[in-house]
C-alpha cells in the first residue's frame, strides 16, 4: 500500500518555481569561464518582466550615453532606492555587455558590484580595441526597470611630446650634444636605468638636440602610451657627461606636451695609472743667456779658439828646451821675445785652422747640440691616487722612462717624426739613473686637472756629454771620434804642421794630440757635466682628463701644460714650458 501525502503537490510547485528562478538568473550573470558570456546577440532587445519587483528603482549615476576610445575604460554607476528615496546598501547590482563591438578585449571588470552606503553601485568597462557601439544593462530583482548604458567607441585622438634638456654646468663641462631616447615606461623605468649603460632592449622614439636651446617634436604618439625619456649629454669624445630621466611621461589628446628633462653631471674619476709622453722646450734656457746656455756658450768659446792655448804650451816648451840646453844669454833673450813668439805662434795656428774649415766644424757642433737639446720628449709612467688629506685631493707620481731627444741633419721634410731620435732608457742599470717627480694636485671644474708647484733634478750635462760623445761627435767625424779630445786630434791635431821659432822648429801638431787635445777635451767635459748638480726644475701644471668610453673613469689626459723656471745656483732662473698628455694603462 502507498501512502500519499498532500504536502506533495506544494512541494512540486516550490521545485518548478526554483528550476524557472534558476534560469532567470543565468540570463542575467553572463560573466562565467573567460569573462565573457553574451546573452542576446539583438541590442535593441526589450528588458526581461521582473515579477519580484518590489516597488524598488535602479537609477543611473553617470552618464548613459558616452564616448570614449580604443582601449579606454570607463566607469559605470547606478543607485538603487525605495520607492520613497531610501538608499538601499550591500545588495548586488548585475552588469551584462548586450551588445558589443566584436572586440575580444571588451569586458567588465566584474560581473556584480555591491552597493555602498548610498546605494551606489560602481563598475568599470573595458571597451578594447576595436570601434563601434557597446551597451551594458545593470539590473536588480528588486527594481522595476533595468539600467541600461551606450558607449560609443572612437578612434582616440593623437597628441605629441617637444623634449627639451636643460643643464646648468656648461660654464664647466660643455656638452657636444644631448641624445634623447624613449622607452616604454613599464619595462624601462627610470630606477633601472644606469646613468653610463643604456638599456639593452630597443628604444621606442629617439631624436639628438644639437644644442640646449633646441627641443625634439615626437607627433602622432597615442595619449594611452607611458614613456620612460632619458637624456644623455654627450662630450668631445661622445662620452656620457650627464644623464636625465623622466618616467611617466605621455601625450595629451590633440595636444603638444611640453616635457623639459634636467640632466645631471655625472662625477669623473681621476685615479689610474696613464702612460705620458711629455713635451719640454727648452729653448729659452739654452739661449746665451740663459740658465744653460751661459755654460755651453763658454764651452762652444773654448772649443772654437784653442789657438791661444796651442801658442801657449807651444812657447813654454821652447822657451824650456832654450834654457836647458843653450847658454843662459839665449835663455835670456828666448824669454823676452815669448810673447812675440806666442803672436806669431798663434797667428800661424789660427792660418790652419781656418784652411781647415775647423770653425765651421765647431760651429756646427754648437748648433745641432742647440737644436737637439732645445726640445725633449719624456715617456713617463704616471700614477694618481687619492691623497688622505682633504676631499678631492689628489697625489700623482710620475717615474720617467725614458728622455729622447732629436738630431736632424740628415732627416729630410719627408723624414717620419722619429728620425734622428737619441733615446736614453732611465732606471735601474742606466747611465743616468731613475727619476721621477712627484706633485700634489686636485680635480677641479669636472674634468680640469690642477697640478701644484713641485721640483725636479736633471742631470742634463750627462746628457749633453752623451750626445755630444755617442752622436754628433761620431757624425761630424764620420766615425773618427766619439769624445770632445778626439775631434780636436781629429780636425786639428792630425792636419797642422810645425813652425820654426828662433831656429827651432816646433812640432805644433804633436804639442796639440799629446797635450792641448786631452786637456781641452777634459775641461769641456768637466764644464758641461756641472750642469748635473745645478740645473733644477720647478714646475706647476693643468690639464683635462676625459672619460672617452663612457664609464666615468678617465681614460685620457688631453691639454696638458707644464710651467715654469729651469734654476741654477749660479745664475738668474729661466721660464720654460712643457706640454703632455696621457692615455690610461689596459
Amino acid at each position: 500500500m502507498i501512502r500519499t501525502s498532500s504536502w506533495m503537490p506544494s512541494l512540486a510547485a516550490l521545485m518548478l518555481l526554483l528550476g524557472a528562478a534558476a534560469c532567470g538568473e543565468s540570463s542575467v550573470h553572463y560573466n562565467t569561464g573567460d569573462g565573457v558570456t553574451r546573452v542576446d546577440t539583438n541590442p535593441d532587445r526589450d528588458p526581461p518582466t521582473n515579477n519580484d519587483a518590489r516597488g524598488y528603482m535602479l537609477s543611473a549615476v553617470s552618464q548613459t550615453d558616452q564616448g570614449t576610445y580604443i582601449g579606454e575604460s570607463l566607469e559605470l554607476q547606478v543607485r538603487l532606492a525605495s520607492d520613497q528615496g531610501e538608499v538601499t546598501p550591500d545588495e548586488a547590482i548585475t552588469f551584462e555587455i548586450i551588445a558589443e563591438t566584436g572586440s575580444t578585449q571588451t569586458r567588465l571588470q566584474s560581473n556584480s558590484s555591491f552597493t555602498n552606503a548610498q546605494g551606489i553601485a560602481t563598475n568599470r568597462l573595458l571597451v578594447g580595441d576595436a570601434l563601434g557601439t557597446i551597451r551594458v544593462r545593470a539590473t536588480h530583482s528588486w527594481a522595476d526597470d533595468p539600467v541600461d548604458f551606450t558607449i560609443n567607441v572612437g578612434t582616440i585622438p593623437l597628441g605629441a611630446l617637444r623634449i627639451g634638456a636643460s643643464y646648468d654646468r656648461s660654464d664647466v663641462a660643455p656638452l657636444s650634444f644631448v641624445q634623447l631616447r624613449l622607452w616604454d615606461a613599464v619595462q624601462q623605468p627610470c630606477s633601472s636605468i644606469p646613468t653610463f649603460t643604456p638599456p639593452a632592449s630597443a628604444h621606442l622614439l629617439e631624436a639628438d638636440l644639437a644644442d640646449l636651446t633646441d627641443t625634439a617634436l615626437f607627433e602622432g604618439l597615442n595619449p594611452n602610451d607611458r614613456y620612460t625619456v632619458v637624456a644623455y649629454g654627450r662630450g668631445a669624445f661622445d662620452q656620457i657627461m650627464a644623464f636625465g630621466c623622466a618616467d611617466e611621461v605621455s601625450a595629451e589628446p590633440d595636444a603638444t606636451t611640453d616635457v623639459m628633462v634636467d640632466l645631471t653631471l655625472l662625477d669623473l674619476m681621476p685615479t689610474g695609472v696613464y702612460d705620458v709622453e711629455s713635451y719640454w722646450d727648452f729653448r729659452e734656457a739654452i739661449s746665451s743667456t740663459g740658465a744653460i746656455g751661459s755654460t755651453l756658450v763658454s764651452a762652444i768659446e773654448i772649443m772654437s779658439d784653442p789657438g791661444d792655448a796651442l801658442a801657449e804650451e807651444a812657447v813654454e816648451w821652447a822657451q824650456d828646451w832654450v834654457c836647458e840646453t843653450q847658454s843662459i844669454e839665449a835663455c835670456g833673450a828666448a824669454l823676452l821675445v815669448g810673447s812675440e813668439a806666442r803672436s806669431r805662434l798663434r797667428n800661424f795656428i789660427n792660418e790652419q785652422l781656418e784652411r781647415m774649415s775647423f770653425t765651421q766644424n765647431i760651429i756646427a757642433i754648437g748648433q745641432d747640440l742647440n737644436d737637439t737639446i732645445s726640445q725633449m720628449k719624456v715617456e713617463s709612467v704616471l700614477t694618481i691616487s687619492n691623497k688622505q688629506v682633504g676631499e678631492g685631493e689628489l697625489r700623482g707620481v710620475d717615474a720617467w722612462q725614458a728622455m729622447n731627444f732629436y738630431w736632424r741633419r740628415n732627416c729630410t721634410d719627408t723624414s717620419p717624426a722619429d728620425c734622428g731620435e737619441i733615446r736614453f732608457g732611465l732606471g735601474s742599470g742606466s747611465s743616468i739613473g731613475a727619476l721621477q717627480s712627484e706633485w700634489d694636485g686636485r680635480l677641479t671644474n669636472y674634468n680640469r686637472l690642477e697640478i701644484d708647484a713641485h721640483e725636479m733634478t736633471v742631470p742634463y750635462g750627462l746628457v749633453i756629454l752623451q750626445i755630444l760623445n755617442e752622436t754628433i761627435i761620431p757624425g761630424l767625424t764620420n766615425g773618427n771620434a766619439n769624445s770632445i779630445s778626439g775631434a780636436v786630434t781629429y780636425w786639428i791635431c792630425d792636419n797642422i804642421g810645425s813652425v820654426n821659432i828662433w831656429g827651432v822648429s816646433v812640432n805644433v801638431g804633436s804639442f796639440c794630440s799629446s797635450l792641448i787635445a786631452p786637456v781641452l777635451g777634459t775641461y769641456i767635459n768637466q764644464y758641461l757635466a756641472n750642469l748635473e748638480f745645478s740645473i733644477n726644475l720647478f714646475v706647476e701644471g693643468e690639464g683635462l682628463m676625459f672619460d672617452t668610453d663612457s664609464d666615468g673613469v678617465t681614460d685620457l689626459i688631453n691639454e696638458g701644460l707644464f710651467l715654469g723656471e729651469v734654476r741654477r745656483d749660479d745664475g738668474p732662473p729661466t721660464e720654460m714650458e712643457a706640454t703632455f698628455e696621457g692615455v690610461r694603462q689596459p
